[in-house]
């Protein structure tokens, strides 16, 4: 079964998740260097960028694994074709290992 994006509608929802963590990530640097508050409950680690193990790692793997997924769509639609598709199931490999790499620093394995 054929999925239909639309590209600008992706672009958008990434575009608005990757302006939420840099909004947030600006916030908790505010707060933390002309407040003095280095913790706000909790929330100025959780979206600083300059860390592991916080949401923007989160995001960052997931979108290393969302295109690991669609080289590895690009390489088995090229597998049909019979064009040499070696390069594109390496990419695809590549980027689940950055992302992979990116996941478990998240989770502290």
């Amino acid at each position: 079964m054929p999925v239909d994006f639309k590209p600008f509608a992706v672009l958008k929802i990434l575009i608005f998740f990757i302006f939420f963590l840099l909004t947030a990530n600006l916030f908790g640097i505010v707060f933390k260097y002309f407040f003095d508050h280095d913790y706000i409950y909790g929330l100025t680690p959780l979206f600083n960028f300059d860390t592991e193990k916080n949401i923007p790692s989160l995001y960052s793997s997931l979108a290393l694994a969302t295109v690991s997924v669609l080289l590895f769509k690009i390489a088995f639609s090229r597998k049909k074709s019979e064009i040499d598709n070696k390069l594109w199931f390496a990419l695809s490999a590549i980027f689940l290992f950055l992302s992979m790499d990116e996941f478990f620093q998240f989770m502290n394995f």
